[in-house]
């Protein structure tokens, strides 16, 4: 049997797919089949001599990232998919047994998150973006590609109102839900172009002095693709305090960094909220959990209507400026006092910058003195180019995500659906701290956890390290004495510390060792167990 899986394939369906088409198959294509049975001829010569007895043609189902599509949609409560099987009899068993947990549990006994359709937003759904994906998906099904490649195809649907000004500077960009982000950022006289690789990406030495930057000086992050919801209605305190582990009942302008669990204290959504008002809340996400994240949210809240879901993303440009000389720089485009006793950590207030007004949120994910600056999106160029000219004396540059990445780990921060996903509680991932059992409601979950801080846990998220700088890019083995103990969740290298970084879950049993062996491309390197964060362990380059 010769396969398909050619460049450039015909899409079936991308004007509609035919009421009477059901388990048929499509006329003979010899011109398409041509190039892969000569090239199936020069792999195999028996096949020139047995020649073509039958030619089979039909569709293949491929989704817009090429997987599988399950679970509930949105808005539906009686809605559950499982479709999108490119090998259907292979994965049909396991599909049918989670799609019967979910409708008789209301959640699969595995983490399903790459399956689930609320990974998609509803430009997946259309045919200019989904038609071109999939035969882009499709053509790419068995070459090899690069870790970090990205999609050519259905590009530039969702920019910032910083695209231009980012792209002006450089940047080498990513897709993200849509949205064009910047991945790292091209020097004067290199090509903006991805340098990938297995073993030495060429972004890597450019990712390193953006590093640089946010821990020595001063950087610009757009982060204008975080998912943005406002919470409010009479009701909206105890939605919330139902719903989050931490207590959220504090004073307004805080800003508290939390989790939503399920029943079983695994972890659905990891999320930062600001509190407005009384009852009205703002709530900050992934750009990739949007959809996921509010759909959980929303099948939570009372029926009465007493507390209302509202996506705000489009209102808000982001822009996240971090390093130790960001207040002086902030401060001279700023009205307002930016001081640590006036606008500590993890407070938010309303300032002017330039004439934009602005809701700044001292805090970040890369570990050093920052604000996230929440502007209506009609004043974002304004305020960025403020900030740009008031920086510059101070070497201010654009980061890009690959560095963001390295600066998390150093920090010890984590990303849901890497090391916190509905697998792992909050005490298990390490973030028992943000668990309110005194203070919080009766949150969801709250009594397994309640007993995972009394009994303790079964397993516990670690950090190691190693002084080489490794090619990791998650789900690279760890071993204790030859024997498969973990699997790596995240890894980067740290360019401050000087040394690779990686996150996995250990049996309580095996929490306490310190020496590992990391499989890497086939070569084993030793890895040692680390107390994490790494950086600023107290915090106070964060809160200074």
């Amino acid at each position: 049997m010769i396969g398909g899986y050619e460049d450039n394939t015909l899409p079936f369906g991308d004007q509609g797919i035919p009421g009477a088409f059901v388990r048929q198959l499509l006329p003979e294509n010899l011109d398409r089949f041509e190039p892969l049975a000569e090239s199936a001829g020069r792999v195999t010569p028996i096949v020139n001599e047995v020649g073509i007895r039958q030619v089979i043609n039909g569709p293949i189902p491929y989704s817009a990232d090429g997987d599988f599509v399950m679970g509930p949609v949105p808005e539906f409560d009686n809605l559950m998919l499982a479709t999108g099987f490119l090998y259907g009899i292979a994965a049909g068993g396991g599909a049918g047994e989670m799609i019967a947990e979910w409708l008789l549990e209301g959640r699969p006994s595995l983490d399903l998150w790459p399956l689930d359709c609320r990974r998609f937003g509803a430009h997946h759904g259309s045919r200019a973006f989904m038609y071109p994906r999939a035969v882009e998906h499709y053509a790419h099904h068995y070459k090899m590609r690069y870790p970090g490649s990205e999609s050519s195809v259905a590009r530039n649907l969702r920019l910032s109102p910083l695209h231009s000004r980012l792209a002006e500077n450089g940047a080498v960009w990513g897709s993200k839900n849509g949205w064009e982000r910047p991945l790292w950022f091209a020097p004067v006289g290199v090509e903006p172009v991805d340098q990938l690789d297995f073993l030495k990406p060429g972004w890597k030495a450019f990712v390193a002095e953006e590093h640089k930057a946010v821990r020595e000086d001063v950087a610009l992050i757009d982060q204008s693709s975080f998912s943005k919801f406002e919470l409010a209605g009479s009701g909206a305190l105890a939605a919330i305090q139902h719903l989050t582990v931490s207590n959220m009942d504090k004073p307004l302008g805080s800003v508290i960094y939390t989790q939503l669990c399920n029943d079983r204290g695994g972890i659905e959504a990891d999320i930062t909220v600001t509190r407005l008002g009384d009852n009205h809340f703002y709530i900050v996400t992934g750009a990739g959990f949007g959809v996921h994240d509010s759909d959980w949210i929303r099948r939570n809240l009372p029926d009465d209507g007493s507390a209302v879901l509202t996506e705000v993303t489009s209102g808000y440009a982001v822009v996240n400026i971090c390093g130790p000389k960001a207040r002086h720089v902030l401060s001279w485009v700023s009205e307002g006092v930016l001081s640590n006793e006036t606008f500590p950590f993890a407070t938010s207030r309303n300032i002017l910058i330039g004439a934009a007004p602005v809701r700044a949120i001292r805090i970040g994910y890369v570990g050093e003195l920052g604000w996230e600056l929440h502007i209506p999106t009609e004043f974002a160029c304004h305020v960025y180019d403020l900030l740009w000219e008031a920086g510059a004396p101070e070497g201010i540059r654009n980061i890009g995500y690959r560095a963001i990445d390295s600066l998390r780990m150093e920090k010890g921060y984590l990303y849901w659906s890497s090391e916190i996903t509905p697998d792992y509680t909050p005490y298990e991932a390490g973030l028992g701290g943000r668990v309110h059992l005194k203070t919080g409601g009766d949150f969801i979950g709250r009594g397994v956890l309640e007993k995972q801080e009394t009994d303790g846990v079964s397993q516990q998220l670690c950090c190691f390290t190693s002084p080489t700088d490794l090619p990791l890019y998650g789900g690279e083995t760890i071993l204790l004495d030859g024997k498969v103990v973990s699997l790596v969740t995240s890894a980067a290298f740290g360019h401050t510390l000087g040394q690779t970084i990686l996150f996995g879950y250990l049996p309580e049993e095996l929490a306490g060792k310190s020496d590992f062996t990391l499989e890497v491309f086939g070569a084993h390197y030793p890895v040692s167990r680390a107390s994490s964060p790494l950086y600023d362990p107290e915090n106070k380059r964060l809160k200074a």
